[in-house]
């Protein structure tokens, strides 16, 4: 638990697990890429709607909801290795009109990236986030001052007093300390004079098949604090990545409840307030009329970090989850189960573009966190509204690929072969997603979707390399179909 958050790796470990996830989804597309013919009709049935069936595909829809009672309960077993329980709510959002729109994914603008920092760091200079690495030692340090290092000793002793730890943390925890005292033994001080000011210009990546760009600085915010803020540019601008952490060294919220209604209780600010301070920070960095909406809240937690924190204990900060909405529906990042690999085929070409996303975590001492990913440009309203299909073939196309979809499953290999599998699902969403364009793939276009959210455990308890029990993978879409013509999307693949 303490040997992986060692000062010495963490930071570079972060950034490089960052930067590797980024590299995963930005695979260079094949010279002669494949033709998605699943929204091959799409925009001709849906530019020759009429505007009285667009008003009677949102009316059927509404009182077949209203007849079930805004709510699904049934149960589907594709084999006997998969359950999948329904306790759903269904969420409509009013069936109001849903805009057909055309997109295209961008990497940030240098003055993007500049409004964030300017807005984010205060006005504090920034400079080039020097590694001083010590071969012999196998030492690296990713900016920390010598002060830092030394501080965190001290608190870290401090905290070893703990009669309750463990032996196996205890001797981590030990461990780390002398990692620590080792590395503070060395002149690394760092006064502003030693340091290369950031001159304005991105960090332009040569012969690299990826990036375009990978920028990482440093801000002093105060005696006491720090803050790293990265940025991804990827060659073909379908990923990017802006990233501001600031954070203790050994700290860090990690750690996520749902927003509930009810103000953090060791927070000196509202919930109200501190999503009015995420919006105004929004509307500066995208724009007085920016599209992108809060679509979740939660309370972050400091938990099993080596300062021992407990929900009880933990400093909190709030979590803002902004995606882009047109007409109050969100093109929400909706995850899909990674645990497992099902019946489908899986092919070579991936034009999954991740849905966009602006994350900002405040907590008393304000921005701690800001991440933005996958920026996406509006090009055009291409419709006002789409027609819908009936919810009830909906559910029945529901019905019949998840018994498809889940009748074969693969599980890790370091699981049993046999093991138990049950989804419960707890939600039915009218979203938004993004797909491509059937005739230019480097254009998407905004489409309505019916993800079935639900929770995947295992039937038996399964344990990770630390003891902790194994929850499974939470609000997790396991079907999602398209809302004009029934089509399955795929997630994982994009279309």
């Amino acid at each position: 638990m303490f040997k992986e958050s060692k000062p010495s790796h963490r930071f570079t470990a972060f950034f490089v697990m960052l930067i590797a996830c980024f590299a995963a989804a930005c695979q260079p597309t094949p010279d002669k890429p494949a033709v998605i013919s699943k929204s091959a009709d799409l925009m001709e049935r849906v530019l020759n709607a009429s505007g009285a069936e667009l008003d009677m595909s949102k009316r059927i829809i509404e009182q077949q909801i209203q007849e079930l009672g805004s709510h699904i309960k049934l149960q589907i077993n594709p084999s006997t290795q998969v359950t999948i329980h329904v306790d759903a709510d269904i969420t409509s959002r009013g069936l109001q009109k849903i805009p057909l729109v055309r997109t295209r994914p961008m990497n940030l603008s240098k003055e993007h990236f500049d409004t964030l920092n300017q807005c984010l760091t205060k006005g504090n200079p920034l400079y080039h986030d020097t590694y001083y690495g010590y071969d012999d030692e196998d030492i690296t340090i990713n900016g920390l001052t010598h002060e830092e290092i030394v501080a965190s000793v001290a608190r870290l002793k401090q905290y070893a007093q703990n009669d309750s730890l463990s032996a196996q943390d205890r001797y981590f925890l030990d461990e780390y300390i002398r990692d620590l005292e080792d590395l503070s033994q060395y002149d690394l001080t760092l006064s502003i004079a030693d340091l290369i000011p950031y001159d304005g210009n991105l960090i332009e990546e040569i012969d690299n098949s990826y990036y375009s760009h990978i920028t990482n600085l440093k801000c002093f915010l105060d005696k006491d604090r720090s803050a790293w803020v990265n940025l991804l540019q990827s060659i073909n601008s379908t990923r990017t990545q802006y990233l501001f952490f600031c954070s203790e060294i050994v700290t860090s919220y990690n750690h996520f409840e749902p927003y509930e209604g009810i103000d953090a209780q060791r927070m000196n600010v509202s919930y109200a307030y501190a999503k009015s301070m995420a919006e105004d920070l929004v509307r500066k960095a995208d724009g007085s009329d920016s599209n992108l909406m809060v679509y979740e809240s939660s309370i972050a937690y400091q938990i099993d970090t080596i300062t021992g924190y407990t929900i009880e204990t933990s400093p909190q900060a709030y979590a803002f989850y902004f995606a882009r909405s047109y007409n109050g529906i969100e093109i929400k990042p909706v995850e899909f189960p990674r645990g497992l690999q099902s019946g489908s085929v899986t092919i070579d070409y991936n034009k999954r573009i991740a849905p966009e996303i602006f994350i900002v975590l405040i907590d008393n001492e304000g921005v701690v966190r800001a991440i933005w990913r996958n920026y996406t440009e509006h090009i055009e309203m291409v419709a006002a509204d789409v027609p819908l299909l009936d919810f009830k073939t909906i559910l029945e196309i529901f019905e019949q690929q998840v018994r498809q979809k889940y009748a074969w499953i693969k599980l890790s290999d370091s699981l049993p072969s046999d093991l138990g599998i049950t989804f419960r699902v707890k939600k039915i969403e009218l979203n938004l997603t993004v797909i491509p364009e059937k005739n230019n793939l480097d254009n998407y276009i905004t489409v309505p979707v019916w993800d079935f959210i639900a929770d995947m455990t295992y039937d038996e308890d399964i344990y990770d390399e630390y003891g902790h029990i194994y929850k499974g993978e939470m609000d997790i879409s396991i079907l999602t179909v398209n809302a004009i013509d029934g089509t399955i999307i795929n997630r994982e693949q994009g279309f």
